[in-house]
């Protein structure tokens, strides 16, 4: 059996749909593990006391780290820098807002306050509702981690 010409319009249709829609999100698909990893590994590393049990960090201590955060990490780019997560350092006790645009992994997110986590709580990727609490530090680790922080527990950034 034999197609007629006007049988290939919409495979046409849909090819070039589909090439129009890999430019569109080219900058999304280009994004390389090393890009992540660079940043990542340009972090300061610090040490916090979780319920007595000692974790290493990566420390977020400007403003630039603050809004980049963990946007676009993986897993295996927090692990391979020899971390659980990242711990945002601010001046003193504020309230701070964070959400999870461009984030693609489930994270806990604990606020800590005077050497005690004050608020826990479990984010969804790829949210742009901010969740706000006060706290000095917030902690972010990858709920794959099965690390599980609970609010009342010290926690103490050693230096």
């Amino acid at each position: 059996m034999r197609l007629s010409r006007y049988a290939y319009w919409p495979i046409a249709a849909a090819l070039v749909f589909a090439v129009a829609a890999m430019f569109a999100y080219y900058p999304y698909l280009v994004r390389t593990p090393a890009t992540e990893t660079a940043y990542l590994g340009s972090l300061p590393k610090g040490t916090i006391y979780i319920a007595s049990q000692q974790h290493a960090v990566l420390l977020a201590l400007n403003e630039s780290a603050w809004q980049r955060g963990l946007m676009n990490a993986s897993y295996g780019d927090i692990s391979g820098m020899g971390a659980i997560g990242m711990l945002f350092v601010f001046s003193n006790d504020s309230l701070q807002c964070f959400w999870m645009e461009n984030t693609p992994m489930r994270l806990q997110q604990a606020w800590i306050a005077n050497g005690t986590i004050a608020y826990v709580y479990n984010a969804t990727p790829y949210s742009t509702t901010p969740v706000c609490h006060y706290g000095h530090y917030v902690l972010e680790v990858p709920s794959a981690y099965n690390i599980t922080l609970h609010a009342g527990e010290r926690a103490v950034l050693q230096g």
